[in-house]
């Protein structure tokens, strides 16, 4: 398979939770997910067995085009719990993208021992899961915004998060022609050969991510979140932390 760009995998996970219904499911509603990929006919079943039945938390069988879970993963999703979500979409994924192997819920340990093609068709699939579960679109993302953001918003899991931010804010540049920013040593580089009398033309383009001027809270809580996060709109005011909309005055 193609490896897409960043903007591509969020473009192809958005028609898929588009084509779901769950395009403004934030957080990620998996389980639903997963009973439309079996009712849109993408997999033949679902199937959750007891946790002693399944050596790993979920499987993804292409022969039988089925998808196994534990049912301690199952609930554990239905619950919100971050890595069970991650899991059952995962899984999902693997039918999403056609894999045409058996696959295991592995440790990223267990990855390096894999086949080259098993470990590329797994960082597929784990691309398209974060940009399902936690896409760019629905992160309202600006300048510093923080991992505990994300993970707060998406319910994902930190690791996950972490690598969401980085992947947001590779995008953002993009989207907004800014500079990649270059690492601290070779500005500090950089600056000290200036200031020696050497000609260092690549500082003048350096624009790092500077925060965003504060936007002025109304002062009252939002009525869906209570986060005192509404920013107003006209007649009405917006939530900036849920995106909840109030009526107007």
């Amino acid at each position: 398979m193609t490896d897409y760009t960043d903007e591509e995998w969020e473009e192809i996970a958005r028609k898929w939770r588009q084509a779901a219904g769950l395009d403004d499911a934030v957080p990620f509603d998996a389980p639903a997910f997963i009973r439309w990929l079996k009712q849109a006919g993408y997999i033949r079943d679902y199937v959750c067995v007891s946790d002693a039945d399944l050596s790993s938390e979920g499987k993804y069988e292409p022969d039988e085009n089925r998808v196994y879970f534990r049912n301690s993963t199952w609930n554990g999703a239905l619950g919100g719990d971050p890595h069970h979500i991650w899991t059952l979409v995962h899984e999902g994924c693997h039918a999403i993208l056609k894999h045409k192997e058996t696959r295991l819920r592995a440790t990223s340990t267990a990855r390096r021992f894999e086949p080259r093609a098993i470990r590329r068709d797994e960082t597929h699939t784990d691309r398209l899961t974060a940009s399902i579960v936690a896409p760019f679109d629905k992160a309202n993302f600006r300048p510093g915004i923080s991992a505990d953001d994300i993970q707060e918003r998406f319910r994902v899991s930190r690791p996950t998060a972490i690598r969401r931010l980085a992947e947001f804010e590779r995008m953002f540049r993009r989207k907004h022609g800014i500079p990649r920013p270059l690492p601290p040593g070779v500005v500090d580089f950089l600056i000290e050969q200036k200031r020696k009398g050497f000609p260092v033309m690549s500082l003048d383009n350096i624009r790092p991510l500077a925060p965003e001027p504060q936007k002025q809270y109304e002062g009252d809580p939002c009525p869906q979140c209570n986060n005192f996060t509404l920013v107003r709109e006209g007649l009405s005011t917006k939530c900036d932390r849920c995106g909840a909309r109030t009526g107007e005055d």
